[in-house]
């Protein structure tokens, strides 16, 4: 099952440079298949900044590589 919208919290890891996110379904206890992935590169953003809602990032479905739709 698929929600709307799913959030990935990261926290404190310090994420730097070319970023490959890649989510993963279980098939079953010893199997997994890609469920989507999504790459992006951190050098657009201003890390000098901190505020709360300066790291927020948002994908789209039509955004991710090999989303089941």
């Amino acid at each position: 099952v698929v929600a709307e919208n799913d959030i990935f919290e990261t926290d404190d890891l310090p994420l730097r440079g070319d970023i490959l996110v890649k989510c993963f379904q279980r098939t079953n206890t010893t199997e997994r298949s890609l469920f989507f992935r999504c790459q992006f590169n951190t050098c657009t953003f201003d890390l000098s900044i901190h505020h709360e809602n300066i790291f927020k990032l948002r994908f789209y479905r039509e955004e991710l590589d090999n989303i089941l739709m």
